[in-house]
């Protein structure tokens, strides 16, 4: 199975991104939350390529994007980044958003000789799904 990447960025809020310049406050993270072991969540979307590549604005990965920015708004912590186990900031950074093409059939992904399926979450740490219902 061969994976390429077709581009990697991020995502900012949509007030951040457009011309509509808000400034969002540094979020203060409460007692609980700075105790909490840090839980990263990747989630990985599969979507059929269409062969007509020419209309980019109606792209599945265009209104994800658009989605994804729209949904940062009110939710604007999940964008920034933890200063010291206290505050979330750097609002302006966003979300990684990396789009790939994968030449190979969804059932070689889901099917795997092993009963675990492996996802990564980043610096070398997986994520192990014990069963996958379809």
């Amino acid at each position: 199975m061969e994976v390429s990447v077709i581009s990697t960025e991020n995502i900012k809020p949509w007030s951040l991104a457009g011309s509509n310049q808000h400034e969002f406050k540094p979020f203060k993270l409460c007692l609980l939350d700075q105790l909490m072991v840090s839980i990263h969540s990747p989630l990985v979307l599969f979507y059929p390529m269409k062969d007509d590549h020419h209309d980019k604005k109606s792209s599945a990965s265009t209104r994800l994007k658009a989605s994804l920015s729209k949904t940062l708004n009110p939710f604007y912590p999940l964008a920034g980044r933890a200063k010291d186990n206290l505050i979330i900031h750097d609002f302006e950074k966003g979300i990684p958003f990396t789009e790939a093409r994968v030449k190979g059939l969804l059932d070689l992904v889901w099917k795997q000789e092993e009963e675990v399926i492996r996802i990564p979450c980043g610096e070398g740490l997986e994520l192990r799904v014990v069963k996958t219902e379809v």
